[in-house]
């Protein structure tokens, strides 16, 4: 099925559907902001949810993928429950409170990434990985890899970006801009999940040149670290850790 881009795994069924760019149902609002593409290449545009759908899976991948929506709403989710501990726990600075532990699955959350990166990419005039053989379009490995098939190299998948002393921005929003070489090839995409900073590397060796060097890039990732396989976030209460939350890699 030639507009499906999952067709390369020999086993499409039921028609093209209409999918969601990103996942409606992390959202309690409407919109989310992208910058990168064309269309939006100097400025993020905010874009209505309900508008934000493709015609780019068969039912039957489009199917295959919903446990990647549940696992990416249930990781914002988290994500807007520890921000909202936060803020409650802090109008009472003296009271003692027992340490809350959050899980999110990171090995579902890393395929959300991707998975959303070629929605957003998939029919347009970049090659999706290096790799790939025809523009708009992901390589083999990356869409085996959005379904489980085949597992990232050491130098590629989700890495959380963050800054020392830094503080996490939280509120209902993601926003989305791939990262671009030789105006060619997409070698990754900046999310930004809930406040979280999370890259998507899908270069060939690993990003290795800091964001700040590629122009366009905005404040909040200029500076940052990159840490593969993150483990956990943890949050205080005075001196005392008031809840983590566990980043858990199958």
């Amino acid at each position: 099925m030639d507009n499906c881009w999952a067709n390369i795994l020999n086993d499409c069924d039921g028609g093209i559907s209409r999918e969601h760019i990103v996942s409606k149902s992390l959202f309690i609002g409407t919109k989310i902001n992208v910058q990168g593409f064309s269309w939006c290449k100097d400025e993020p545009k905010l874009i209505g949810l309900a508008n934000l759908t493709k015609k780019c899976l068969c039912k039957e991948h489009n199917s295959l993928l919903s446990p990647l929506d549940q696992a990416g709403s249930h990781a914002f989710d988290v994500l807007r429950k520890q921000a909202k501990l936060i803020d409650d726990r802090a109008k009472e600075p003296n009271k003692k409170f027992k340490k809350v532990t959050f899980s999110i699955n990171a090995t579902a959350l890393e395929r959300w990434l991707l998975k959303t990166l070629i929605n957003f990419s998939y029919g347009g005039e970049y090659y999706i990985g290096h790799d790939s053989d025809h523009p708009g379009r992901a390589s083999d490995h990356l869409v085996k890899a959005a379904y489980g098939l085949e597992s990232f190299s050491e130098n590629n998948g989700m890495r959380v970006a963050y800054k020392e002393g830094g503080t996490i921005n939280s509120h209902d929003a993601v926003q989305f801009a791939p990262v671009i070489k030789d105006n060619k090839f997409i070698y990754g995409a900046k999310f930004s999940f809930r406040g979280i900073l999370l890259f998507m590397d899908i270069s060939p060796d690993g990003m290795n040149v800091p964001f700040e060097d590629i122009p366009g890039t905005q404040d909040e990732w200029k500076n940052v670290f990159l840490s593969r396989k993150f483990k956990q976030i943890q949050a205080k209460h005075g001196n005392k850790i008031s809840h983590v939350v566990n980043f858990n890699w199958a």
